[in-house]
């Protein structure tokens, strides 16, 4: 039998400052299961400027008692895939264990989303073709995760500025949707996916935290956020 988890929250920040938070997550004190994460392919689309982002991840579990005689090893893989889209202003990972697949696979789904009409009105940005220049400036961004998540919300230099003074206000939505499947057999499925679905809860709570600490972090440094964006802009949008 197949298990579901479904959450939606707010975070009370703008959507840029948000997806750069998320690819800066780790390290943080709230995550220290999570021993490594590597960015293993980055591109971003040439016709439609979508981002898009493939890491993996190593982190370390709490294997009960019970569980043990057939899962010895509590370290597991996480492939984790993302795609930000500048026209519609959306950002969806999805991930998913590639260790331990037999035990159970847990599929992961967040869509991140602003909430703040305002701050879409203020930044300037309006779904658009995407043009040669702007598909040069995120190829550019696309090398560095900090710099990406502030390239994939824009689609061209000229609205940096207006992004920049928009990073201190808005609220952003994530729509968090879990599934949990176990093809161990041996009259253990249920248990064993009833045993992670009963766990995830915590643990969102516990990523939800560690977001809120980098995003903390980051707002403390929106001078330095202001930097990156101010060499981009025109000439007579720069004074």
């Amino acid at each position: 039998m197949v298990k579901f988890y479904q959450h939606t929250f707010d975070y009370d920040h703008p959507f840029p400052l948000v997806t750069l938070a998320f690819w800066l997550r780790y390290p943080n004190p709230f995550a220290a299961h999570v021993l490594a994460s590597d960015v293993i392919d980055r591109y971003v689309d040439p016709d439609t400027g979508v981002l898009h982002t493939t890491r993996l991840i190593l982190k370390r579990g709490n294997v009960p008692k019970w569980a043990r005689t057939f899962m010895s090893n509590n370290e597991a893989y996480i492939l984790e895939q993302s795609r930000v889209d500048p026209r519609d202003r959306t950002m969806v990972c999805t991930s998913k264990n590639i260790s331990h697949k037999r035990v159970m696979v847990i599929e992961e789904t967040q869509t991140f989303t602003p909430i703040d009409e305002d701050e879409v009105k203020s930044s300037g940005i309006v779904p658009a073709a995407v043009t040669a220049d702007q598909r040069r400036f995120a190829a550019r961004f696309g090398r560095s995760a900090s710099s990406a998540a502030l390239a994939a919300t824009v689609h061209s230099a000229d609205k940096l500025p207006a992004l920049a003074d928009s990073l201190g206000t808005g609220r952003t939505r994530v729509k968090l949707e879990v599934r949990f499947v176990s093809n161990l057999g041996w009259g253990l499925t249920s248990r064993i996916e009833s045993f992670c679905h009963n766990r995830f809860a915590d643990s969102s709570k516990r990523s939800r935290l560690g977001m809120a600490h980098v995003l903390e972090k980051l707002q403390e440094k929106r001078t330095k956020l202001l930097a990156i964006t101010r060499p981009y802009a025109q000439p007579e949008l720069a004074s």
